[in-house]
């Protein structure tokens, strides 16, 4: 009889560790991505509330401006975003300060301030 080779078992028993190993590996990866997703959105909307502020304050020196759009300004109005993946959303000014409603790139939706944005994963309608 011949004993040079693995039995059945033996290579049965590597497949399924490899295989427990490699689930573990996708897992803490994916959870990894999703981490950094999350943040470039959080980075891209401070960017939009900066181009927001940065809006009112050169609009400011225009004879005809008469303020911040009171029922606020769609992000496609904003100049200098290109780099940001947004579909839809407005800034609205409160009492001086910029506020998201409804910011969505279709994977997220975020509403908030600086401060405090509340980033959700979905788009708005939900």
């Amino acid at each position: 009889m011949n004993n040079k080779g693995f039995t059945l078992v033996e290579l049965m028993a590597v497949f399924l560790l490899l295989g427990i190993i490699s689930v573990i590996m996708y897992q803490s990866t994916n959870t990894g991505r999703e981490a950094a997703k999350k943040e470039k959105v959080e980075a891209s909307a401070i960017i939009i509330l900066k181009a927001a502020n940065q809006y009112d304050l050169d609009k400011q020196y225009d004879d005809d401006y008469t303020g911040f759009p009171e029922d606020g300004l769609d992000i496609t109005e904003l100049d200098n975003i290109s780099n940001v993946d947004f579909q839809s959303g407005k800034v609205i000014k409160n009492n001086g300060i910029f506020v998201l409603v409804d910011l969505t790139d279709g994977n997220y939706c975020v509403n908030g301030t600086t401060k405090k944005l509340e980033i959700v994963k979905g788009d708005c309608t939900d």
